[in-house]
């Protein structure tokens, strides 16, 4: 994340830079904990597509599409990478949503909540 960035405008920025796909948050759906010497918190976010064609950074990326979950099991990916495609593709909900309310003492401030359990 760059300073004074939201984390939203961070992640359209970084699928953007390491996919080539324009893309828009709809919620985050996963947390993720990795302790380790370097310790990891991932914040897995369901994404809608907007526009562009598929095209890894051959950086942090190697390889970009759109894949169907069965597609996807069948890859050589990560087992995590297979666990986070399960849980978009198969939970129902949209996860947690960004709070509209500005808050004006703290501007740049993101709440992301449970929208309604009804």
């Amino acid at each position: 994340m760059e300073q004074h960035q939201s984390i939203e405008k961070t992640i359209i920025r970084e699928v953007l830079e390491e996919t080539g796909i324009t893309s828009k948050v709809n919620g985050i759906i996963a947390v993720g904990d990795m302790p380790r010497d370097v310790h990891n918190v991932y914040l897995v976010f369901l994404m809608d597509y907007v526009e562009g064609d598929p095209q890894p950074d051959n950086v942090e990326v190697d390889g970009a599409g759109f894949y169907s979950l069965e597609e996807i099991n069948s890859m050589n990916v990560a087992e995590l990478t297979r666990e986070l495609a399960r849980i978009a593709f198969e939970q129902p909900s949209h996860g947690l949503k960004a709070n509209p309310v500005n808050m004006v003492s703290l501007p740049t401030y993101g709440l992301y909540g449970i929208q309604s359990l009804v």
